[in-house]
């Protein structure tokens, strides 16, 4: 009784499949759940046509499991190795795909590390080449204010200078 529930819970699926690939996933499915119900023929039927129309591997490894199990029941011994071979050959270009996903994740982590980096190095010189500003700035006041200073002692030693000459 389960194995018809999900047989027509499939049904439905596939009554709304507008995409291939939706349609091979759902052939899929109703491959397996026929396979549960022992219909063999039937089973073979879908899980083979959900291998030949998807271009999804965990879809077509997925019908190729079921389609294995399916030939082996039947003993369609050549074609349970057939799915066996296909199976193998799917999922090492999968593992060759996430491998090669997981190498640009990397790359990208990486880059964005160099920014990151790159952004710290920008603003630590820009806070050394401000507080480098800031000395110069109080630097030169200090000066010219010494430079002030020094003309305003010479300026009243002179009129000091003056005024004891006038006596």
């Amino acid at each position: 009784a389960a194995g018809r529930e999900e047989l027509d819970y499939v049904n439905k699926y596939l009554a709304g499949c507008t995409s291939v690939e939706d349609q091979a996933a759902g052939f899929a499915m109703k491959g397996v759940a026929l396979y549960y119900l022992q219909e063999l023929d039937s089973a073979f039927v879908y899980l083979e046509r959900a291998h030949q129309l998807s271009n999804d591997l965990p879809t077509k490894i997925f019908a190729l499991n079921g389609l294995e199990g399916v030939a082996t029941q039947m003993r369609r011994y050549q074609a349970a190795w057939n799915a066996e071979m296909w199976k193998r050959q799917y999922q090492e270009e999968l593992d060759a795909l996430s491998n090669e996903s997981e190498i640009t994740r990397i790359r990208l982590q990486h880059n964005d590390e160099i920014q990151e980096q790159r952004y710290k190095s920008r603003i630590s010189r820009i806070i050394l080449y401000s507080i480098l500003l800031l000395i110069v700035v109080i630097a030169l006041s200090v000066i010219i204010s010494i430079q002030r200073d020094h003309k305003r002692e010479k300026f009243y030693i002179k009129k000091s200078d003056e005024r004891v000459k006038k006596q």
